[in-house]
C-alpha cells in the first residue's frame, strides 16, 4: 500500500467545502498525515478577460479571502493533525496541478457539487479537471444537495420535492 503523507485539499471557501476538508482530517488523523488547504482565487482579470483587475478589487477580495481561510483553518485544527493554509491566484483547475506536483503530495481531497446539464456545460467542473491531469490519486467527496422545505404554514412560490412534506416537533416523532 503506497505511504500517504501529505494530503492537499483544495477549497472554494463556502460550505460546500467542508465535507471533503472534513473527510481530510479524519484520514490524515487516522494514518498519520498532514493536510495543506488551497484557495485558488479566480480574479476578474482572469474570468473576464481583462489584462487586470483595479488593484483595490484585488486587494479587497484577497482581504476577504485570507480572513475566511484563517476562520477555516482555526475550526480544523481541532482535528489535531499538521495542518497549512495557502491562497493562490489564478485558474483553479491549473493551479490545484501545478501545486500538487511542485509540492509532491500524496492525495488531493476534493469536493464536487454534482452540478449536471446546462449548469455544468456553462460553469464546468474543476474536480473533474484535476482527477483528470492530477500527479496523484484524487478523492472527491460529494457535497450533499440541502432541499430547503417550508415550514408549516409558510407560502412559498417554489415547489417542494414530490412526496416530502415539512417536518415540525409534534408530527417528527423528535421530543415529544
Amino acid at each position: 500500500m503506497p505511504h500517504i503523507g501529505t494530503i492537499l485539499v483544495p477549497v472554494d471557501l463556502t460550505e460546500a467545502s467542508e465535507p471533503a476538508l472534513a473527510y481530510a482530517l479524519f484520514l490524515a488523523a487516522r494514518i498519520g498525515a498532514s493536510v495543506d488547504v488551497l484557495h485558488v482565487a479566480k480574479v476578474p482579470g482572469i474570468t473576464l478577460g481583462i489584462d487586470s483587475p483595479p488593484t483595490s478589487l484585488a486587494s479587497f477580495a484577497f482581504a476577504d479571502q485570507h480572513q475566511r481561510m484563517s476562520q477555516l483553518l482555526d475550526s480544523a485544527r481541532q482535528a489535531g493533525v499538521t495542518l497549512r493554509g495557502r491562497l493562490a491566484v489564478g485558474v483553479p483547475e491549473t493551479l490545484i496541478c501545478e501545486i500538487a506536483s511542485d509540492g509532491g503530495y500524496d492525495l488531493i481531497v476534493m469536493g464536487t457539487d454534482g452540478r449536471t446539464g446546462i449548469a455544468r456545460l456553462i460553469m464546468g467542473s474543476v474536480a473533474e479537471s484535476v482527477v483528470r491531469r492530477a500527479p496523484c490519486p484524487v478523492l472527491t467527496v460529494h457535497t450533499p444537495q440541502v432541499h430547503v422545505l417550508p415550514a408549516a404554514g409558510e407560502d412559498h412560490e417554489f415547489a417542494q420535492t414530490p412526496g416530502l412534506q415539512p417536518a415540525n416537533s409534534r408530527d417528527s416523532g423528535m421530543g415529544n
